[in-house]
């Protein structure tokens, strides 16, 4: 699960070149502008990632004297990134005052039942009441729940390269497959062990229903069949649904397509290899996402650089901005460190526009 709030340090602090009141906090490798002197090069505090809906009590100051506004049940504001003053600046670092410490001592204290120090790194997001805002969906991809998301199969989510700043060499010194992040909505076609076929968003297992964009997409390329067809009893194909009422349809798409980016087997517990994805996604008939490279190593000597260079990147599917790039390990690689299979790099130029 992302953490939208979590217990960070400082890393660095800069100076904001274009007003003298402020300054640049890094966390990690995520850039927010601060009041000057607010806080000190090592100091732990909360931060709030982007997209995190944060309550009221916590940050009054985000509604700018307004009525705050409401999303599941919390009173709040929504992060976003921004400019501030000619700065990028993504997410929302508070103290770690008072109130806040009593919030997350007493959640800890309740939930794990001993109250544990505080430490870099830490999920605060339960603690203090923060929620992941997610867009309200368009009608042709709402549709009645048969189930929660099949437990067998991973969710599709990627960690930010800016929480993985403490990892970067030994990102650096591993070799990727590199695809382009499309905008639209994730979509997972499952065949499990009882033959059963699921069509699934990102969070439900979604029963029939022919209006439906992501039931719409398993009729356009009569997956369940193909996938009968290949005994591919326990597999998970994901991927990205886009078109017509999916996201703004940043890619001109008349009617509804889906562009696949993973295939999960449930039996080994593993995802296909980048060769054997593209091989078997070719013989169902189907698209995968646009393959920027293969076994490339990562030529960028920083993360900001990195985000720099995908920033000037176009879609390859119709030339517009590109959201992003997706990078996936190849598969018995070992980083020695944490279990990082796979990371997305979201263009800054990208969010400032379409956020």
């Amino acid at each position: 699960m992302r953490k939208m709030a979590s217990i960070q340090k400082v890393r660095e602090i800069l100076q904001h070149n274009n007003a003298d009141a402020l300054e640049l906090a890094m966390i990690n490798d995520w850039q927010v502008v601060v009041k000057k002197g607010e806080f000190k090069k090592d100091q732990l505090v909360v931060y709030f990632e982007v997209d995190s809906w944060v309550p009221n009590e916590l940050a009054p100051f985000l509604s700018k004297g307004k009525e705050p506004r409401e999303y599941e049940g919390v009173k709040g504001e929504r992060l976003k990134t921004v400019k501030l003053r000619g700065e990028i600046s993504q997410g929302l670092v508070l103290p770690l005052n008072t109130d806040i410490l009593f919030r997350i001592e007493s959640w800890v204290t309740f939930n794990i039942g001993l109250n544990d120090q505080l430490f870099e790194g830490m999920d605060v997001t339960e603690a203090l009441n923060v929620k992941k805002w997610e867009p309200t969906l368009a009608t042709c991809l709402r549709g009645l729940a048969r189930g929660n998301f099949p437990g067998e199969i991973p969710k599709t989510d990627q960690e930010r390269i800016q929480n993985l700043s403490k990892y970067w060499d030994k990102i650096k010194d591993n070799t990727w497959e590199v695809t382009e992040k499309l905008h639209g909505s994730s979509c997972t076609l499952y065949l499990d062990n009882d033959d059963v076929f699921h069509v699934c968003s990102r969070n439900l297992d979604l029963k029939y229903d022919e209006n439906n964009a992501y039931w719409k997409i398993a009729k356009m390329y009569n997956v369940e069949d193909v996938m009968r067809s290949h005994n591919l009893n326990g597999y998970a194909i994901q991927g990205e649904l886009v078109g017509e009422g999916v996201n703004g349809n940043q890619y001109g798409v008349k009617g509804l397509d889906f562009y696949v980016f993973d295939i999960y087997n449930s039996n080994s517990g593993k995802y296909l290899t980048p060769e054997n994805r593209s091989n078997l996604t070719e013989a169902l008939g189907l698209k995968h996402v646009p393959v920027i490279s293969r076994r490339e190593r990562v030529q960028s000597e920083t993360i900001k650089d990195l985000l720099s260079i995908v920033e000037k990147q176009k879609s390859i599917l119709n030339s517009t901005n590109i959201e992003g790039w997706v990078f996936k390990v190849y598969d018995g690689v070992n980083l020695d460190a944490r279990d990082i299979k796979s990371f997305k790099v979201i263009s800054n130029a990208w969010l400032l526009k379409n956020e």
